[in-house]
This record gives structure tokens, sequence and C-alpha cells, in this order.
């Protein structure tokens, strides 16, 4: 998706989509981004995830099952 003056914006995810993507319960989710192991963009109250850092994350050993899932 393009924004302002061609800046490349990144479709970001929703929580369940993470959930499913990582194949965590939706819970984890929730609690690995407040822990701030999970990387997170905050919108007001809302919690959303840019699909390319999630895969940075896993990739760096960020595994969905860090002792809860």
């Amino acid at each position: 998706m393009n924004g302002m003056n061609g800046v490349e914006i990144p479709r970001l995810w929703k929580a369940p989509e993470v959930a499913e993507a990582t194949t965590e319960p939706l819970w984890r989710i929730y609690q690995l981004a407040r822990e701030g192991h999970l990387p997170v963009v905050r919108l007001g109250r809302s919690m959303r995830f840019d699909p390319r850092a999630v895969s940075a994350w896993l990739a760096a050993g960020g595994t969905a099952s860090d002792g809860g899932g």
C-alpha cells in the first residue's frame, strides 16, 4: 500500500492473524506483546503487528512456545 509521498505502508495484522500465522493461542499473542517480547504497533488501545517484524522475531528465535503456549 502506498501512502503519502509514495512511502510504502505495510498492511498491519491484528492479533488473531498473528495467532493463526504462528499457531499460538490468541491470549499468548497478547501476553507476548504486552511483555515486550513480540514487536507491536500501538494505535491508541489497539495492537497491530507488522508481519515482517513478526517473521523477523520468529527467525531470531522468538518462538511461540516461549514458556506458555
